[in-house]
C-alpha cells in the first residue's frame, strides 16, 4: 500500500463501505481501500472535492473525471439538463474549449476550400490537355497539297493556338503546384493544431492533479 493510501486509510473506522457493502475499515468518504483504488483508477472521484461520485454526478468528456453537480456550481435544474447532454466539459476543461473548437472549425474550412481550389485547377488542366491534344491531332494529320493559299494561313493559326494553349497549360501547372504546396502546409498546420489540443488537455489534467495535491497538503 502506498504512502498516499496509508494517509487515506489512517484513522479509518470499521464501518460498511457505501459502494460495495464491505464491513471493515473505510475512509472519511466511507469507502473501503479496494473501492477507493477502483474509483480513483476509473476517475470516479470528484475532480473538485475528491469524494466518490455515485449516481449524483456528471462526467467530463475532455479530462474524463466525474464531478458532483454542486461542486461545479449547478443547481438541481441545471444539473438535470447537463446530465441529459451528450457532451459536457468541466469548468477547468471548458476554459479554452470554445476557442479551440473555433480554431479547429476554421482550419477545417480553410482545408476544404483549398482542396476545392485544387480540384478546380486539376479539372482545368484536364480540359486544356484535351483541347491541346485535339488541336495537335488536327494540325499534324497528313494533308493534301493545299490548293487554296488561305489553308496555309489557317494551319499557321492553329499552331499559334497550340502555342497559346501550351503556355496556358504551363501556367496552370505552376498554379497547381502552388496550391498543392499550400494544401501540404495546411495539413501540417492541422496536425500541429491537433497536437496542440492534446497538449492543452494534458495540461488541464496536470493542473487538476496539482490542485488536488495542493489541497492534500
Amino acid at each position: 500500500m502506498s504512502s498516499e493510501e496509508n494517509r487515506s486509510m489512517r484513522g479509518a473506522k470499521k464501518k460498511e463501505c457505501r459502494r460495495c457493502g464491505f464491513n471493515g475499515k473505510v475512509n472519511d468518504d466511507k469507502l473501503c481501500g479496494k473501492c477507493e483504488d477502483d474509483v480513483r483508477a476509473k476517475k470516479e472521484l470528484c475532480g473538485f472535492c475528491e469524494w466518490w461520485v455515485d449516481d449524483d454526478g456528471v462526467g467530463c468528456d475532455r479530462c474524463g473525471f466525474w464531478f458532483h453537480g454542486e461542486c461545479e456550481g449547478m443547481d438541481q435544474r441545471v444539473f438535470e439538463v447537463v446530465k441529459s447532454l451528450e457532451t459536457w466539459f468541466c469548468k477547468s476543461c471548458s476554459h479554452n474549449a470554445k476557442k479551440n473548437m473555433e480554431e479547429q472549425y476554421k482550419l477545417k474550412q480553410e482545408n476544404s476550400k483549398m482542396k476545392d481550389e485544387l480540384k478546380t485547377l486539376r479539372d482545368k488542366n484536364a480540359a486544356i490537355c484535351q483541347r491541346l491534344e485535339n488541336i495537335e491531332c488536327k494540325v499534324n494529320r497528313p494533308r493534301p497539297t493545299p490548293n487554296v493559299s488561305g489553308e496555309t494561313n489557317q494551319n499557321e493559326g492553329e499552331k499559334d493556338k497550340i502555342n497559346e494553349l501550351r503556355e496556358e497549360l504551363r501556367m496552370l501547372k505552376v498554379a497547381n503546384d502552388e496550391v498543392r504546396d499550400m494544401i501540404k502546409d495546411l495539413d501540417k498546420k492541422w496536425i500541429e493544431r491537433e497536437n496542440e489540443l492534446v497538449r492543452k488537455v494534458t495540461e488541464v489534467m496536470e493542473n487538476i492533479e496539482e490542485m488536488r495535491n495542493q489541497e492534500k497538503r
